[in-house]
């Protein structure tokens, strides 16, 4: 969609539109740029943990007119699963959402009650 020229504040964002520029910030998070193989839709999209567990992956790949064997992702780099500590709460929201989740976490063998989290 054009830009309107007014300041926007989401995890991601779109373009079909030809020399449009799509980024996004992240500092620990996951930057995740879309492409289609036809290289004519992008996306950017800021993915932290609420993001995650809430779907903003695979609502970004909805405004995609592409099949979805035709959407390329790439990770960019983010916390790492020895550094990114969370709590049960946080585990516990992700594995409500996909059970698979869980292979995500790991305990953390330091701090009992705490995990180490994979964003990848």
């Amino acid at each position: 969609l054009p830009y309107s020229g007014q300041n926007l504040e989401a995890d991601a964002v779109y373009t079909n539109v030809p020399n449009q520029v799509c980024v996004v910030m992240t500092a620990d998070c996951l930057p995740v740029l879309f492409t289609t193989t036809s290289g004519n839709e992008v996306a950017a999209t800021h993915a932290g943990w609420r993001g995650l567990c809430d779907g903003v992956l695979e609502e970004t790949v909805k405004y995609f007119q592409a099949k979805p064997e035709d959407i390329i992702a790439w990770f960019g780099p983010a916390i790492g699963p020895k550094a990114f500590q969370v709590g049960i709460d946080i585990v516990e929201k992700f594995v409500a959402v996909d059970e698979k989740a869980k292979l995500a976490f790991q305990p953390d063998a330091i701090e009992d009650g705490k995990y180490l989290s994979n964003l990848y």
